[in-house]
């Protein structure tokens, strides 16, 4: 009897794949997983240990060859890693399993694997009478490639540090802005009534934009994500000009302290934009594929990409990085480090 309980329990196992997609409020969530396990535990949703080791190298596991500047990588192949979390799946008394790691939609657009990536994480999941949903939250494609650009100066771009100007990285990456070729692989492999496709708007909602996918309503006393700021245009000026030097990011915290000093040591900057020749042309590109997205997912409603925006012409140029600044700001970074 007991036998046919155990068996009937893992018959009933939901797996929710969140895969992003990036830039949409992703770390915030896995932020807010960390701090309250037991919260979700008791609402029948369990966040895996083995996610919470792994974290990115979960999606990056699947590749070949997993690009170098990939933190957290573990000593196990894909099999192995997928197999310790299947058996803490199975183990555990929640029905209701979240795992996620916004590099999952990375990997699956054709700048990597393709359709290839939602495959092989279906062939190391499959088996044990899972279901699955996959989540992913979506933001129109000039403001992600904003946010994209701005992440990879700050780090890198897993393989090296990049140092070329925004419209060279869109082109070079074009596949990471194709949202509905990514949807379509993960609906072909997946089924496409098992997809829940998400407008992204502003980070303070994705909390409880996303868990309302589990019926839950996060309190405001629960320990939230934190936010992940960009820079302006004058330290993202001043950065991309330093990783041409091949400046050292593998330590983490090392890298905030640098981008800190950077920060604090200019007065006055713009936020990074696009020009409206530059936004005209990305969006351009996403017409067709956006509405089809809107009508499939959101009951027609294009606002997520159509939504109005005032364009205001600065008075004065201060997006400019000057001499004066770039010593100050080289100066604040040598007398860090003398300390």
């Amino acid at each position: 009897m007991r036998l046919i309980k155990k068996q009937k329990q893992k018959q009933n196992k939901t797996i929710y794949i969140h895969i992003g997609t990036m830039k949409t409020g992703s770390s915030a969530v896995q932020n807010y997983l960390v701090n309250n396990i037991d919260y979700l535990k008791e609402n029948n949703v369990l966040y895996p240990q083995v996610n919470l080791k792994a974290q990115n190298y979960l999606a990056f596991s699947l590749m070949d060859k997993v690009p170098k500047h990939v933190q957290h990588v573990l000593p196990n192949t894909a099999e192995e890693l997928y197999q310790k979390l299947v058996d803490e799946i199975l183990k555990s008394e929640e029905s209701r399993v979240l795992i996620t790691t916004e590099i999952f939609s990375l990997v699956s657009s054709d700048k990597y694997l393709g359709v290839e990536a939602s495959k092989r994480l279906l062939h190391l999941l499959d088996g044990h009478g899972f279901k699955f949903k996959i989540i992913l939250f979506l933001r129109k494609q000039d403001d992600f490639l904003l946010s994209m650009y701005n992440q990879i100066i700050k780090r890198h771009n897993f393989n090296n540090l990049y140092y070329e100007d925004i419209m060279t990285y869109y082109e070079e990456n074009i596949d990471l802005f194709d949202y509905k070729t990514i949807i379509n692989y993960w609906s072909n492999t997946f089924g496409v009534d098992n997809i829940i496709v998400k407008p992204y708007l502003k980070e303070e909602d994705i909390l409880n934009t996303f868990f309302k996918i589990f019926n839950l309503n996060i309190e405001s006393d629960k320990k939230a994500g934190l936010k992940n700021k960009s820079l302006g245009s004058k330290s993202i000026t001043f950065l991309r000009e330093a990783n041409k030097f091949n400046i050292d990011k593998s330590d983490g915290d090392a890298n905030n302290v640098l981008i800190k000093i950077i920060k604090d040591s200019i007065e006055q900057e713009d936020d990074l934009k696009l020009t409206i020749e530059q936004k005209k042309y990305v969006l351009s590109k996403y017409v067709k594929s956006n509405l089809e997205i809107s009508n499939c997912y959101f009951n027609g409603d294009v606002s997520w990409y159509k939504k109005e925006e005032i364009i205001e012409e600065s008075k004065v140029d201060d997006s400019k990085l000057e001499v004066s600044e770039v010593i100050k700001i080289a100066t604040a970074i040598w007398n860090h480090y003398q300390k």
